[in-house]
């Protein structure tokens, strides 16, 4: 058994407490009545500005341990050409040949189908291109640009239903990730 820290008192020190913020693995033993009074006068960022007491929080998020962006880990972990765990056999198949999906092309007297005459796309390679093209036609047909016309705004609620139409189309051909 221990006697408390504090000065005149010769208690047993059954509870711990730090010593400073720097010393987090030393400790002061004191009885219940002072480690009370030590929790009560006790401030951790005592000395540190409100920008280290800040910095200090947000390191503490990942419990102060280095990390990456996301783009780094997924080149790392993803690319299957550079991993170390993975062959890839040469010639077999390119990396443009990999990263794109096969999306077979909609019926001809299909929604979808009309949903690409629609948006004026002649296949469907990825969903960024038909958001790229989607986009550009919303600034071209938007009723803001057009001052108000009608027929500018019922070409932009076809566009919109359109692009809804190829964004449920595509999805059902996304990969899903694998759940554990």
């Amino acid at each position: 058994m221990k006697i408390c820290d504090y000065d005149t008192c010769q208690e047993d020190g059954l509870y711990r407490a730090p010593k400073s913020r720097d010393l987090s693995k030393e400790f002061f033993y004191f009885c219940l009545d002072h480690i009370r009074d030590y929790n009560k006068s006790w401030d951790y960022f005592s000395g540190m500005t409100g920008a280290e007491i800040r910095a200090h929080q947000i390191s503490d998020i990942t419990w102060r341990r280095p990390t990456w962006s996301e783009k780094k880990t997924k080149a790392f972990f993803f690319n299957t050409t550079e991993h170390p765990f993975f062959n890839k056999p040469i010639g077999l198949i390119t990396d443009s040949q990999q990263d794109r999906a096969h999306i077979p092309l909609p019926k001809r007297n299909s929604s979808e189908a009309a949903a690409m005459k629609v948006l004026d796309i002649p296949n469907l390679d990825s969903h960024k291109l038909i958001k790229k093209r989607y986009l550009s036609l919303v600034k071209t047909y938007h009723p803001d640009k057009n001052s108000g016309c009608q027929k500018s705004e019922n070409k932009l609620k076809k566009i919109t239903v359109a692009y809804q139409t190829l964004s449920k189309y595509l999805r059902r051909f996304q990969t899903q990730p694998l759940r554990r």
